[in-house]
This record gives structure tokens, C-alpha cells and sequence, in this order.
């Protein structure tokens, strides 16, 4: 989404429809183009929400233009000082036909002048004081925020007493008693301002951390991610249960008439959308080794000088996005063979050496997410596989497969998927399906492989690389890594996992959609592994922090 668009969407009060901007390629200049047609059918098909769009962004767009009719309407029905004399004598002298017929000696003279002890202009209005200025308003919030008493506001009501008390108890809150907290607060605030920055959010996040320190700050709130740090190169808004509880009550009370549609003001501050850019010619020596790669497999010491002088001009390739995976295959089509793997292992060591790896930590760290959050796992499939994982006589590589699988069940999701003027909400299956599929017999392997790529395909879903194994019942007898329609074999299945987890990293790329949460947990607790790209998921930044005290 270009910035334009992003601070007009935030200003229209059009969040809810961002996803299908950028779904559909709408920028800041055909935005008003919706209005005329029947454009705005094809992606935004249900009647009730058409509406609530239109009259939206016409109230947007026509912000700035003074009410039709205003100035000839004061004008009309404004008297004039004589109309306004006369009024007043008419309401205080006596019509003609009382006077005609009044039996008092004392009658009244119409053309006769009458003396009156008041003036005959109407009341001037008090003085109205004059608004307060921005910055005094900026001062008087800022102050207000510095005053935020939570426990008082907590202390002050039975929902908020019984937080307190359960967290004393518990020593720490779960997602619906973070509902409840964030709830209190947002409710407070919009008693006193609608306009809330970042810094304010980031703020507010302090005070709920210093009251309940085992609470993780990113999961009330993530700044903003700017377009020059974003994997897909898209800016993104800021994040968490605080900054969404706050957006949502706003959206609540714009729809019921309560509070006016912006023109203009942010409740969070727009992204910066400058990106970086580093250029590395390709020199003659580059050109060389990269012709040399394309006709040559060995010696593997050779390869190895070779794929490391081309290191630099491939990274800036990677990170501008300029080619998809199967284009660096054709123009490296050492790649597609096993010991493209092992480049693949190469490069991620030289951009992140030193990194924990992952067959030292995972059985721990899985076995501890287990513990924590196996209550959660609702599926009876998923309670059984729980269950085999106490077993003595399960093998590794099987046991591993268990591990990886469960993950779906064991970490929520709540991200969906707009395509065209569909969009779709992945189940506990897809997730999982989307890190690793199981074929009972080898000739499945490839059906199960064509079936995921037509199944995403339709969704307009990019294939990014996955694990499959084949064996039936507890035992693993292949195992392969898929990535951009080359499938290479691979000894274990931790193997497999950690192969795809690097290639995400050297060729720069998002992880799977349906199973972006999952990745993303095995990127933060096993490999320890945090760059400035990351999509920050606020309840799996905040089961990690929870890990760490079990």
C-alpha cells in the first residue's frame, strides 16, 4: 500500500478494507474512481459493508467543502435591525382589533410614539471561550498519560480487582485476561481523547509492564514496521492487543454516530516508506564465477571460492526482491542439486554466523511449549499424538514429525487471507500442512505435493519451501524439502526442517502463509535468530517470554 493511500485509509476511518486495497492493486489516485460504477462491486460484494465504504470516503473527500446553501440560509433567516425592532414592538403592542374594541378610556394610539425602557436589538451571546491550541492539548495529554494511575483504574471496578488478584495468583495473564485489561484501558482513554500516537501506545505498554512485570510489552503493542525493513518491501501498521482494542472500539463508535469520521487526524503515525538502497556492481570477477557455477559441479573446493565471490551480488538481489526462487534455480542451476543444500548452509552462515543450531534445542524447547500450552489443543488426533510423544519406544525422526505437526494446535493463528473479493481463514490443518504433509506410499509423494500447489494456487497463495515425509504408521522412511518445484532428499526430518528454515533466510523471502506463526516461533526460541524483516506476532512474542519461566 503507497503511503498516500495508508494516510488516507487511516484518516477515512478504512482500515477494515486495507487488505483489499492492496489485494487489488488500489492506489491514492484511482481510490475516489470506486465511487463511479460499478467498480466497487468486485471487491467489495456485500451490500451493508458497500455502504458503510461510500459514505466513508465521501465524507473524506468532501471534508474540506463548506455545507451547500449556508451563507444564503444565515442570510434569509437573519433579521435585519429594523426587522428585528419590529418584531419586538409586535410582541409587546397590542394587536389592531383589541384596540378597536376595547372599552378602556385609555386606548392605544398606533400612530402615536411609545417610549420603551429596553433596547430594541436582540441579546448578544457571551463570549464563547476560543478553543484550546494544538500544543496546549498535546501538554494537557501528555500530562494526563504521565497521571495514568492503572492500578487505581483497576482497584476501581470488580473486573479490574479480579485481574489484579489473578495475577497475583497466577503470575501472569492468558489471552483472554489480556482482553479483559486492555478492555478497562481503552475504555478510560476514549473518555478523555481519541487521538492517540505511537508513542503513546508504547507508553501506555510501560505502565501495564511496571504493574505486571512478567507480562511481555510486545504483546499490548509493536511499532510500526517501516517499508525499508519489511521482507515483501510493504509498510505495516503497529500491532497488538492495546493498538487494536483501541482501533476496534474507535471503528465502534464512528459506525454509531458517536464520534465524527476523521478528516485528517492519525490515531497512529504513518510509516516511513523510505527504503534502502545499497548497489553492488557486478564486476568482471563476479561474472566469471557465475559463469564458471553454471558449468561446473566440482571440484567442491572450487565451487566453494566460486558461490562465495558471487555472495555479495546475489545477497542485494535477494533483499531488492528483483527475482522469484525458481529464477535464481535457472540462473544457479547448481542449486537444484544436493549440494545446493549445502550453499544454501553456506551463505546462511555468512550472514548469521554463530547462530545456535537446531538439533541442540529442540526436543527442549518443544517440550516445553507442550507443557505450557497443551490444554489448548482441542483436536482429539493432536491429544493422542501428545500422548505418543511419552512413549519409550518412538524414534527420533518420528518423534520429531510428531513434534512439527503439533504445532498447529499448540500455537493460534488469527491472520486471514483476502484474495480477489474472497478471503480465506487457514484451519488447525492448514497450518500444519503448510510446514509439512505425510504421504503413506512413495508414489502419494508427488500427488500430495500437486494437490498443495493447486489447493494455494486458486488462493492466489505463493509456494514457499516445506518438508514431506513418506513412511506409514510411526515410521519415517524418506524424507525430502521442497522449495520452488525442486524436491531434494534429506537424512532426518530436523534436517529437513532446518533447511527450509535457511533457505527462507538466504533467499529472502516470507514465510508460508498459513504457517507464518509457526515459523516465526521456531525462529525466535530455537535459533534465537531476530533481524529488522521480522512480521512481529504479538501472542507468539508472547507464549516465547512465557517459555522462558517454565
Amino acid at each position: 500500500m503507497d503511503r498516500n493511500l495508508a494516510e488516507i485509509v487511516e484518516a477515512a476511518g478504512l482500515a477494515d478494507f486495507s487488505e483489499v486495497f492492496v489485494a487489488h492493486g488500489i492506489t491514492s489516485d484511482i481510490l475516489p474512481e470506486l465511487l463511479k460504477g460499478e467498480n466497487i462491486k468486485e471487491i467489495i460484494p456485500k451490500l451493508g459493508e458497500r455502504i458503510i465504504f461510500k459514505r466513508k470516503l465521501e465524507q473524506y473527500l468532501h471534508r474540506n467543502e463548506p455545507p451547500s446553501n449556508t451563507e444564503d440560509f444565515e442570510q434569509s433567516t437573519t433579521p435585519s435591525v429594523s426587522e428585528t425592532n419590529f418584531l419586538i414592538l409586535s410582541s409587546v403592542a397590542p394587536s389592531p382589533s383589541v384596540v378597536s374594541h376595547s372599552s378602556d378610556p385609555l386606548e392605544y394610539n398606533l400612530t402615536d410614539p411609545v417610549e420603551y425602557s429596553f433596547p430594541l436589538s436582540l441579546p448578544q451571546p457571551e463570549p464563547q471561550p476560543e478553543p484550546e491550541s494544538e500544543p496546549k492539548k498535546q501538554k494537557t495529554l501528555k500530562s494526563y498519560l504521565e497521571n495514568f494511575d492503572l492500578k487505581n483504574l483497576l482497584s476501581g471496578s470488580a473486573v479490574g480487582k479480579a485481574l489484579l488478584s489473578w495475577y497475583d495468583i497466577k503470575g501472569g495473564f492468558d489471552s483472554t485476561r489480556q482482553s479483559y485489561l486492555v478492555d478497562i484501558i481503552t475504555t478510560e482513554i476514549l473518555n478523555y481523547t481519541t487521538h492517540l500516537k505511537n508513542e503513546d501506545f508504547n507508553f501506555l505498554s510501560s505502565k501495564i509492564i511496571a504493574l505486571f512485570p512478567c507480562e511481555t510489552k510486545e504483546a499490548y503493542y509493536l511499532p510500526p514496521i517501516k517499508k525499508r525493513d519489511s521482507r515483501d518491501n510493504k509498510p505495516g501498521v503497529a500491532k497488538g492487543k492495546l493498538v487494536d482494542k483501541f482501533r476496534n472500539k474507535l471503528t465502534f463508535l464512528r459506525e454509531s454516530g458517536i464520534l465524527p469520521t476523521r478528516s485528517g487526524d492519525k490515531s497512529t503515525e504513518a510509516c516511513d516508506d523510505v527504503q534502502e538502497r545499497a548497489e553492488f556492481d557486478s564486476d568482471e570477477t563476479v561474472k566469471k564465477s557465475v559463469v564458471w557455477l553454471e558449468h561446473n559441479r566440482e571440484p567442491f573446493e572450487e565451487v566453494c571460492k566460486h558461490w562465495d565471490i558471487t555472495f555479495h551480488c546475489r545477497r542485494q538481489q535477494y533483499l531488492k526482491g528483483e527475482k522469484d526462487g525458481k529464477e535464481y534455480l535457472l540462473e544457479y542451476p547448481i542449486l537444484k542439486l544436493t549440494i545446493g543444500l549445502t550453499l544454501i548452509e553456506r551463505d546462511f552462515e555468512r550472514i548469521y554466523p554463530q547462530k545456535p543450531d537446531i538439533f541442540s534445542s529442540w526436543e527442549t524447547v518443544i517440550s516445553k511449549l507442550i507443557k505450557l500450552r497443551k490444554q489448548f489443543v482441542t483436536i482429539d488426533s493432536d491429544k493422542i499424538l501428545i500422548d505418543i510423544l511419552d512413549s519409550e519406544n518412538i524414534n527420533k525422526d518420528y518423534k520429531h514429525y510428531v513434534m512439527i505437526s503439533l504445532l498447529g494446535s499448540l500455537l493460534p493463528y488469527k491472520s486471514r487471507h483476502i484474495y480477489g473479493s474472497k478471503q480465506w481463514k487457514p484451519k488447525i490443518s492448514d497450518c500444519k500442512e503448510g510446514i509439512i504433509l505425510k504421504a503413506e506410499f512413495p508414489a502419494d509423494v508427488e500427488t500430495l505435493i500437486e494437490s498443495k500447489v493447486q489447493k494455494l494456487s486458486s488462493l492466489d497463495i505463493p509456494i514457499q519451501p516445506f518438508i514431506i515425509v513418506q513412511g506409514s504408521g510411526a515410521v519415517i522412511q524418506k524424507t525430502y524439502a521442497y522449495m520452488f518445484g525442486e524436491l531434494y532428499p534429506v537424512a532426518t526430518v530436523l534436517k529437513a526442517l532446518d533447511i527450509c528454515f535457511k533457505a527462507y533466510h538466504v533467499y529472502h523471502i516470507r514465510y508460508q502463509f498459513q504457517s507464518e506463526h509457526i515459523w516465526t516461533f521456531i525462529q525466535n526460541s530455537i535459533y534465537n535468530l531476530y533481524t529488522k524483516w521480522d512480521t512481529k506476532i504479538p501472542n507468539i512474542i508472547d507464549i516465547i517470554n512465557k517459555l522462558k519461566r517454565v
